[in-house]
C-alpha cells in the first residue's frame, strides 16, 4: 500500500523527533545523582549517563560570598587557570555581549597522556530578581582555533554553573560537568581521575570569592 505525502511527512517528523530524543542528554529530572564523597563542606555526585560510559559529575557547596561576587569570578575567564581544576589556559573571543562568548581552554593531563584543548560556546542567564545565575558551556566541533600538535581536541563536553542566593553574604554553588576526553583513554580511567574535579574546582572558587577585586566588582555588578 502506498503512503500519501502527508503520511510520509508525519512519519519523517516522528522519526527525526525520536532520533533527537535519543541523542539529547538526560534532563535534570531524569538524572540519578549518587553521592561519591563529601569533604570540607563540598559534596560530589556522579550520574551514570545512558548514552556514555563516562560519568557526569556534580559538585555543591555554600560560598561565603554574595551571588554577584560569585558570578564575577565565573565570568572572569582569564582567572580560570588559578582555580578551575586542570585548566592551564583560558581565553575568550568572538563575544556577542558581556556574557556570551566563545572560549578556548587547555586542560593538563597526567603523563603520559597528552594535554587536551577545547573550544566552547558560553552563555549566562542572569535573574537577579530571582536570586539565580546560570552559566552554561558546550563544546563546538568547528575548527575555530587551529589544532595544536601536542594537544588532543575535545569535541564533546558541556558544563553548567548554578548560583543561588541564600542570603546577602551566602550563595549555593553547583557545578555540573561532563566531557569525553577523546583519544585512547579507557572510560574507567577517565571516571577515576576526574571524580575530584568538582571538588578541586569548588575549593578554588571558595578562595577566589574572598579576593577584594571580586568583592568590589560584585558590589557594582554590571551584567
Amino acid at each position: 500500500m502506498k503512503l500519501n505525502r502527508y503520511m510520509k511527512t508525519m512519519l519523517m517528523i516522528s522519526g527525526m523527533t525520536l532520533l533527537l530524543s535519543m541523542m539529547s542528554p538526560d534532563s535534570e529530572d531524569d538524572k540519578q545523582w549518587k553521592l561519591s564523597f563529601q569533604k570540607e563542606g563540598i559534596s560530589v555526585y556522579r550520574n551514570k549517563r545512558a548514552d556514555s560510559p563516562i560519568d557526569e559529575l556534580k559538585g555543591e557547596c555554600i560560598l561565603d560570598a554574595s551571588l554577584e561576587t560569585a558570578a564575577e569570578v565565573m565570568l572572569d575567564v582569564r582567572s580560570y587557570p588559578q582555580w578551575v581544576a586542570n585548566c592551564i589556559e583560558a581565553q575568550k573571543f568572538n563575544c556577542i555581549d558581556l556574557t556570551t562568548c566563545k572560549l578556548y581552554f587547555t586542560l593538563a593531563m597526567p603523563w603520559p597522556v597528552s594535554d587536551r584543548d577545547v573550544v566552547l560556546q558560553s552563555s549566562t542567564d542572569i535573574k537577579l530578581s530571582r536570586g539565580r545565575i546560570v552559566g552554561s558551556v558546550y563544546a563546538l566541533p568547528d575548527e575555530l582555533v587551529p589544532a595544536h600538535k601536542n594537544r588532543i581536541r575535545i569535541k564533546s563536553m558541556y558544563g553548567k554553573w548554578i548560583f543561588e542566593r541564600i542570603s546577602t553574604g551566602k550563595t549555593m554553588a553547583t557545578f555540573i560537568s561532563w566531557a569525553d576526553p577523546a583519544g585512547l583513554v579507557p572510560a574507567f580511567i577517565v571516571n577515576i581521575v576526574s571524580r575530584d574535579v568538582p571538588y578541586r574546582t569548588l575549593k578554588g572558587l571558595r578562595l577566589m570569592v574572598k579576593k577584594d577585586e571580586y568583592i568590589m566588582q560584585g558590589r557594582s555588578f554590571k551584567y
